[in-house]
């Protein structure tokens, strides 16, 4: 038997993608679509027409493990207009006892004039994990950016709380290199009452936590009234907590509650009434939401 045949196994699965996108004469292309690993998007589709790309991400193994690092990379290039998706909940599995990190980056580069939806759908986050999940947007002149995330911390379903491990999400925007917004979450898994899981400052115990921006220099301080209204029927439930804020021209929507469901239905009525204001286009939910 050889040496290589006594080799340990790969403890990791590091996967790559870099995505360009290019309005042309025959609508918005994906000109340049490189992969390393299991994480690809096979072709994109225009269910309202050339000028807007809809990209499901797909990747095969499902989630990440201990060791594990993701990296996607997505520009679009001036006036384009992209939608980029998941087909299913992503996730970040128990790590193991050496505290490796499970991570995902991303970074959105918009020229001017373009935009990005990005509109994953949720990530669970299971007890045991070492969770590093990052996102960068880099905005130039007049381009806009609409996005969320929504981390379900523990088996909510299955009555497995986060309990224990690490969770870090973090999300930079920059706008002609100068940074806009710097929002940070990071958070020990804990069942003590003055833990950040459990705190009023923090996720007051509740497993579920959403986070929606959209930038735009057209909002007013009409949007905020009526994204309140929107939101009025969520936050009549105890079972939720939503707050919104405007700085300069970030709209900024956080939620926290029970259910990941409720979390998107909420985030999906502001991203329809958002919509129009920014690109100046219906809300066109991709086919795959609907799978």
């Amino acid at each position: 038997m050889t040496s290589s045949a006594l080799a340990s196994p790969t403890l990791n699965w590091p996967a790559s993608l870099e995505l360009k996108l290019a309005l042309t004469q025959r609508g918005n292309r994906l000109i340049h679509n490189r992969h390393q690993g299991p994480l690809y998007v096979q072709k994109p589709f225009y269910p309202e027409g050339p000028d807007c790309a809809h990209l499901y991400l797909l990747h095969p193994p499902g989630g990440i493990v201990s060791g594990d690092e993701l990296n996607i990379d997505i520009a679009q290039q001036s006036s384009g207009h992209a939608l980029v998706t998941t087909p299913g909940a992503a996730r970040v599995y128990k790590g193991r006892a050496d505290q490796s990190t499970q991570a995902q980056h991303v970074n959105l580069h918009l020229e001017p004039n373009a935009s990005i939806e990005w509109l994953p759908m949720e990530t669970l986050i299971y007890p045991g994990s070492n969770s590093s999940l990052s996102q960068s947007v880099y905005l130039s002149e007049n381009s806009q950016y609409l996005g969320w995330e929504i981390a379900c911390l523990g088996l909510v379903d299955c009555q497995q709380p986060f309990t224990k491990g690490h969770y870090c999400q973090a999300l930079k925007i920059y706008r002609n290199n100068r940074l806009k917004l710097h929002d940070r979450l990071v958070v020990a898994g804990s069942d003590e009452p003055q833990s950040l899981m459990h705190s009023p400052l923090a996720l007051n115990g509740y497993p579920i936590h959403g986070l929606l921006v959209a930038t735009a220099d057209n909002f007013t301080t009409n949007e905020l009234k009526v994204l309140r209204e929107i939101s009025e029927p969520f936050e009549q439930s105890a079972e939720n907590q939503v707050g919104i804020t405007q700085i300069n021209d970030i709209l900024i929507v956080r939620f926290l509650g029970q259910h990941s469901e409720t979390c998107r239905q909420l985030f999906t009525q502001i991203w329809q009434h958002l919509r129009p204001l920014m690109i100046n286009k219906v809300a066109c939910a991709p086919r795959i939401w609907r799978t």
